[in-house]
Formats: structure tokens, C-alpha cells, sequence
């Protein structure tokens, strides 16, 4: 049953009948964490810090530390066939476990039921395994303790009103249950305030969201501390522009997903951090200005 519906969903993505999809995807994360301090005398660095271990480092630290703390992001809108393979590799890559994971979905709700539908059937079909399996789709998640910890925040999520679409969750039987191996996971809720849309999960696990209108779409996407990548997917010219010009994100792609280039800055916004990688505005933080003013004419006299 899994793969004819799979079928049909690529069937569907490859006719163009998605055409009318409208979503939103958020990427966020608020990755382990991680302090690291340079040689003395030098400015402190954190790469990819908890935004509350970044406060703590901050607050006990009385010079101004240099922090690039790329912490959970935020959202886009999507119009487009490409939908529904991107929203799974957002959410695959790194089996979630990436700063810019697409764990939030944001779906119009006249598409509702083809996406719950078409990217269940993708996320059922994904076949999880060790990185040295070429056939394989999704590695392991990084140890046993980070597989009890994403699946009982689904559970949580669940007890708490969540609707499970794909339950996903450990592998328990053959030579994988041995491992660290999560199947992805994708719930509907409602609620905006609960804690798995509130907070990062990191792990494969998406949540989806229904909306009615444009604004409506951005505000639950703002909806968030955090603000470091989104994605819109559009066949409109002028509304991912205007999408992601009232998205709070530091890096929003249109018709794609976590494409970086050197010569272009990357940060967050909010709470996912302070500066910017890459481009020429990172070069700021490896400069120490001074200023040096001479007042011109004779020196007065004492």
C-alpha cells in the first residue's frame, strides 16, 4: 500500500498536479552543546552553541565574545511541484540532525490532504541504515540516548494533542535494532505553543501546520525565538519575494533548501546568533578598528 501511494505521489509531483501546493518550511535547530576558547587575549568563539549555554558563556565572560551561534531557524512558503521532495530532504539530510533541518511545515489548507497524504507516503518509504549501505537513504542518529530522547518527545508531543501521520520512531527488529536508527516522523498539530514546535528536536522528526492566508502563514512562522534559514517555493514572481522580506530568518531560499555560497553572508536572526559566516561581513570579526583623531594647527599654549 505504502509504495503504490509513494508512486502516486511522484506521479503526481512529476505531472505538475502539486502546482497549487502553498507551505511552509522551517528550518530550525539549537544544536548541542559546544563552547570553544581560543589562545588568551583573543576574543571567544562559539560555533553552533545552545542559545542557552551561549547566554550563560556570555553573562560569566566580561569581554565582548565574538559568537556564531547558528541556533533553530524559520520558515518560506512553497507553490510548486518541487514541494514535497525538498520538504524530505530537509528533514533527511543528516537524519535531522543539521542547523538548518527542515523540521517545521507550514501547509495551506486546501492542500492539506494531498500533502498529508503524498509526503507521508515519501517519509514511509525512506529507507533508514549505517552510511555504508549505498542503498541506503537516512543514517543512524548519533548514539542510543539521542534515539530515547527524539522518540519521547513524540510521545510527549502526542500525549499532548499531536496527530500522528507517519509514527516513525526506533528500528526494533532485525540487525538495525542493534544500532541508532530512527525512522522519520510526521505529526499535524494544531497548537503552536507546544514544545515540539516550540523546540528543536533534532532528529528526523517534522511537524505540519495548516494556515489560511498569506499572513496568517508568516505569523505562525515568526512564531519563534529562533530565525536562521527558510525556504519558499512559489511559481509567483512577486510572493516568496514579499514572503521573505516578513520572514524573520537570516537565510530564506525560494524554490530551494540550504544552498550556501561563500561570497554570500550567513547567519541567523534572534536567538540564532550573533554575526555572520562567510561573505565580507565575516571578515569584521577578525579586524580590530581603532580610531586615532589629530586636531590640526598650532597647540595651545598651556
Amino acid at each position: 500500500m505504502d509504495s503504490r501511494a509513494l508512486e502516486g505521489a511522484k506521479q503526481d509531483t512529476q505531472a505538475g498536479r502539486m502546482d497549487e501546493v502553498n507551505i511552509v518550511q522551517i528550518h530550525q535547530q539549537r544544536v548541542a552543546s559546544l563552547a570553544v576558547k581560543l589562545n588568551e587575549g583573543l576574543p571567544q568563539c562559539w560555533a553552533g552553541i545552545d542559545v542557552h549555554v551561549a547566554g550563560q558563556v556570555h553573562q560569566a565572560d566580561a569581554r565582548p565574545p565574538l559568537i556564531h551561534a547558528d541556533m533553530q531557524s524559520h520558515a518560506g512558503i512553497i507553490r510548486s511541484n518541487q514541494a514535497l521532495p525538498i520538504a524530505v530532504s530537509a528533514l533527511i539530510v543528516f537524519s535531522g540532525q543539521f542547523c538548518m533541518t527542515g523540521s517545521r511545515l507550514l501547509v495551506h489548507e486546501s492542500v492539506a490532504d494531498r500533502v498529508r497524504t503524498g509526503l507521508g507516503a515519501w517519509l514511509r518509504a525512506v529507507k533508514v541504515g549505517p552510511a555504508a549501505d549505498p542503498a541506503g537513504e537516512m543514517g543512524p542518529i548519533i548514539d542510543k540516548p539521542n534515539v530515547e530522547r527524539i522518540d519521547k518527545i513524540v510521545e510527549d508531543a502526542i500525549a499532548q494533542g499531536a496527530t500522528v501521520i507517519v509514527r516513525g520512531g526506533p528500528v526494533a527488529d532485525g540487525p538495525l535494532a542493534a544500532g541508532a536508527c530512527y525512522r522519520p516522523a510526521l505529526l499535524e498539530v494544531r497548537d503552536p505553543s507546544l514544545p515540539i514546535v516550540k523546540d528543536e528536536v533534532f532528529g528526523p522528526v517534522l511537524t505540519m501546520q495548516t494556515f489560511a492566508t498569506e499572513a496568517e502563514a508568516v505569523a505562525l512562522a515568526n512564531d519563534s525565538q529562533y530565525g536562521l534559514s527558510a525556504s519558499v517555493f512559489s511559481r509567483d514572481v512577486d510572493l516568496p519575494l514579499r514572503v521573505a522580506l516578513a520572514l524573520e530568518s537570516g537565510s530564506v531560499w525560494v524554490n530551494d533548501w540550504a544552498r550556501l555560497d561563500d561570497q554570500f553572508e550567513e547567519g541567523g536572526s534572534k536567538a540564532s546568533g550573533l554575526g555572520r559566516m562567510r561573505g565580507f561581513a565575516v571578515m569584521d570579526d577578525f579586524v580590530e578598528f581603532k580610531h586615532i583623531r589629530l586636531r590640526p594647527g598650532p597647540t595651545p599654549a598651556a
